[in-house]
């Protein structure tokens, strides 16, 4: 009681921290009160100190609030906040406003998946009324009931899976030896007796396996692989009763009630009666015993022809009804009880397999339930329609398909074929897992071809662009475009578009896209959908501003293209430009081969090469190829430059720019020393063939060089595609000279009776692998190893592409040579005009003759020059 002497009271406010309220979209202020009463001095009297808290409700806080503007009015309107503390109030509502997005997303999913928040909606309790309450203090006489007879145990564990559903009483639970082991032991021998109990039961262990601590204690009662079991054994029941119904025996059409007629009867037909009687005798012993699995196909066909013929008559059938044997009714009640099994055994199922989910963290506990065979479980699993079961199905099929044992097992059953149901249920999350599951089957060649097959493409490319899983969407699609048949099936699909977009809007530079981008371009169709609506321009842009590798090989793509070519024509003095001052070798090689591409008449290939001092780049870099000791990164762009030069020689001006050059001598000397490269042989030869259709470059290469005695020595290499490009440049040999004809003929007539003249020399039995020539004035006799025209154990065949020449059917390739890179057909279409007709041997009989003669003579006259 205050004093007549006190004068009045004080009180003192400070503020403190301001946080965010744990579950509402609120912000609560701290703060400290201090109250005084002063005496008449103005003295405290009497004092006291309290620390209150003040909650501000944002009601109106939502995604698109303005975070600063609300900051201010908070401050504003609540003195206990200061103005300092403006960014700390303003990150709070951020704060807030992301967790309420969070949140509704989070309950947005949980609906669409068909959950709530409530735990007796989250497990189905099996025995028990919703106001059935349970206590864990009585959890002694919820074991006791787990001794009793069958409805007394499902109630037990009813009343235990609702005390486990709090998760403050798992850990006490954990804790009583007795309670695990007893509920491990009823579902060990119980779960072929009960299925409410072992849902029950399953669902209890749920509980306990969300949390990594109780996982031990859940392995040491083996809970996991009993789990597997339940789901083996429940999965057989309900194939059996599926296999039921296929099996059961269907009437044909001609046993069947016609229908009746809807025309108007004469008054004077006889009436007849609108009754179908039935005429199946009824069964005076009928079976009433209803155990769980007397549902057969016989024992439903008796009950229900029980009930047909008391329908019958009872006289219950309607006129105009068509009356259905008791066998369709049999199958008709066979299939609801299927319908009603697989309801029932969604949510235990599920529960199962979420429980092997949460355990399988453990690697050894995983290979255990492999063994077990849970991976031809969840196959089946597949087959159903309920959503919770499927997505945790997924799951743990994610889980397992990481090794690559496991995916082997999945492609025994199948599994690719079960996911397409997965998009048509248009569930989300569902389709993101499946996804999931999707990428890391596509590791495997045959299941990737089989995502093809089953048609899910097109499923897959709709998900390109979404904010979810857009990457892994992407990875997915990379590994399916790696070979041709299956790039061609995306012209077919509208991703393509989508792809461009991305590309060109996309704000950060996305590899997996461009790799995606730059298979796709490989194929004609794709490249034409990929410009459709931009156009090339600025995908040309996009690789000049950013300088990237990827970008410059999908151009390099879209450049080999025949119907793309014209697009590049006014655009190619870009890349000139780029070849002379990139730094990158790599984009200087994609630079130089789409140059090489673009082979079309509409470029002036002699002013792209002076007006950009790119004749001189090359002519330098030709020169430095010669040096030994070049780098694999040179030897890529050499094959790209020699490209190059041979699409530009076909302008007879280029051509003698290279000859004032002095670049002809050089690849000659290039072709000479090639070790084994074909590809860089049949570049080289394409580039001579095209500076000797030419007359200046011609004669100079065919009387003042080497060349035609390298080309000889090609014309028979083991690569057909080498023997094919040497024929087409003799051919052109043989028209500049007369003597050269001569030459080349004598060449292929050793070469084809090569066998037959090493058995006149007497030198050897067996030939060697490749002919030898001396640099004498002598014809050294041919041997090979390859030919077989006097050798009947030996198979062979005429080369269509060569004049008389011989080749076995053994393979052509050889494993010290390495395989070319760019082995197209590139040559065919321009050669084919020049290539020479079939040796009539008729016409050359003088040649031949004359030839003959010399050769036995000891080889003795000077037909062929050759040289080491």
């Amino acid at each position: 009681m205050i004093s007549e002497g006190t004068h009045y009271i004080k009180r003192r406010v400070r503020s403190g921290a301001v946080d965010a309220h744990p579950t509402e979209p609120a912000i609560v202020v701290n703060y400290e009160l201090d109250a005084f009463v002063l005496g008449e001095n103005g003295e405290p009297v009497i004092g006291d100190h309290k620390e209150c808290q003040k909650v501000i409700h944002l009601k109106s806080l939502n995604s698109n609030t303005d975070c600063r503007a609300l900051a201010k009015e908070v401050i504003h309107k609540c003195n206990l906040i200061h103005e300092t503390k403006l960014y700390d109030v303003e990150h709070l509502i951020y704060y807030l406003q992301t967790r309420s997005t969070a949140n509704n997303k989070i309950k947005e999913d949980k609906n669409q998946l068909g959950l709530e928040n409530s735990p007796s909606s989250i497990y189905h309790i099996c025995g028990l009324m919703p106001e059935d309450k349970a206590s864990l203090a009585k959890i002694d006489e919820y074991i006791e009931m787990l001794y009793d007879d069958m409805p007394q145990k499902v109630r037990g564990s009813g009343f235990i899976l609702k005390v486990t559903c709090d998760k403050d009483n798992l850990e006490e639970l954990s804790s009583s030896e007795p309670t695990m082991s007893a509920l491990a032991r009823v579902l060990r021998e119980e779960y072929r007796k009960s299925f409410e109990l072992s849902s029950n039961i399953i669902n209890i262990f749920l509980c306990f396996s969300a949390y990594k601590i109780f996982h031990k204690m859940l392995i040491d009662h083996k809970i996991c692989l009993l789990c597997v079991e339940v789901l083996e054994y429940e999965l057989n029941r309900y194939n059996k009763l599926k296999s039921q119904i296929v099996s059961a025996p269907r009437e044909s059409k001609q046993s069947k009630v016609p229908t009746p007629s809807k025309l108007p009867v004469p008054r004077s037909a006889p009436i007849t009666s609108k009754i179908i009687r039935s005429q199946i005798p009824i069964s005076a012993n009928t079976n009433s015993d209803s155990r769980r699995h007397s549902a057969s196909f016989e024992n439903v066909k008796q009950t229900v022809k029980d009930k047909t013929q008391k329908s019958l008559d009872t006289n219950s059938i309607k006129t105009g009804m068509i009356a259905r044997s008791p066998d369709e009714l049999a199958i008709h009640q066979l299939r609801r009880n299927l319908f009603k099994l697989g309801k029932n055994q969604d949510q235990a199922l599920k529960g199962a397999v979420e429980l092997i989910y949460n355990l399988t963290i453990d690697k050894t506990m995983e290979e255990k339930v492999v063994r077990k065979g849970i991976i031809k479980l969840l196959c089946l699993l597949l087959d159903r329609t309920s959503t919770d079961l499927l997505l945790m199905s997924i799951k743990l099929l994610i889980q397992l398909s990481v090794y690559k044992e496991h995916v082997d097992k999945m492609k025994k059953y199948s599994v690719v074929e079960k996911l397409p149901k997965m998009f048509m249920m248009k569930n989300p999350s569902l389709e993101n897992y499946a996804i999931k599951f999707l990428y890391n089957l596509s590791f495997d060649v045959t299941l990737s071809d089989e995502i093809l097959k089953v048609g899910l493409l097109p499923k897959i490319t709709d998900l390109i662009g979404t904010e979810e899983n857009s990457e892994l969407v992407c990875r997915l699609c990379y590994h399916c475009s790696m070979d041709d048949r299956s790039r061609a099936l995306f012209s077919h699909t509208n991703c393509l578009s989508k792809i461009a977009e991305l590309l060109l809007k996309f704000n950060q530079y996305n590899l997996i896209l461009a790799a995606l981008c730059t298979n796709l371009t490989l194929n004609e169709r794709n490249s034409q959908l990929l410009i459709a609506k931009q156009g090339l321009k600025p995908f040309v842009q996009l690789a000049i501003d950013t300088s990237d590798l990827m970008y410059f090989k999908i151009l390099h793509n879209m450049s080999s293209h025949e119907s793309l070519k014209p697009q590049f024509v006014e655009l190619i003095g870009h890349f000139a430009h780029l070849v002379t001052i990139l730094k990158d070798i790599e984009c200087i090689i994609e630079c130089v081969g789409i140059i090489a591409n673009v082979n079309v008449p509409e470029v002036d290939f002699k002013e792209l090469l002076e007006s950009n001092n790119l004749i001189s780049w090359m002519v330098q870099f030709v020169n430095n190829a010669c040096k030994p000791n070049q780098t694999v990164t040179d030897a890529r762009l050499l094959i790209e430059v020699i490209k190059l030069l041979g699409t530009v020689s076909k302008d007879e001006n280029c051509g003698e720019l290279l000859y004032e050059h002095g670049t002809i001598q050089q690849v000659i000397n290039l072709l000479k020393n090639q070790k084994g490269d074909d590809e860089l042989a049949i570049q080289i030869m394409y580039l001579l063939y095209q500076l000797m259709c030419h007359p200046i470059t011609g004669d100079y290469i065919i009387q003042n060089t080497e060349c035609p005695i390298y080309i000889i020595g090609l014309m028979h290499d083991p690569n057909i595609r080498v023997r094919k490009m040497s024929n087409y440049c003799l051919d052109i040999i043989k028209e500049f000279d007369e003597t050269w004809t001569k030459k080349i003929r004598a060449a292929k007539f050793c070469w084809f009776n090569a066998y037959w003249l090493n058995m006149m020399k007497n030198e050897s039995d067996v030939p060697c692998t490749k002919p030898k020539y001396d640099p004498s004035n002598e014809i050294n006799v041919y041997s090979y190893a390859h030919q077989a025209i006097l050798m009947p154990e030996d198979d062979f065949m005429y080369d269509k592409d060569d004049n008389i020449e011989i080749m076995s059917t053994k393979s052509h390739t050889n494993s010290s040579r390495p395989e070319s890179r760019n082995l197209e057909d590139r040559f065919d279409y321009e050669l084919d005009t020049f290539n020479e007709e079939p040796y009539i041997i008729d016409s050359y009989d003088d040649d031949i003759t004359s030839i003959g003669g010399h050769l036995m003579q000891k080889f003795t006259n000077n037909i062929i020059h050759f040289t080491e």
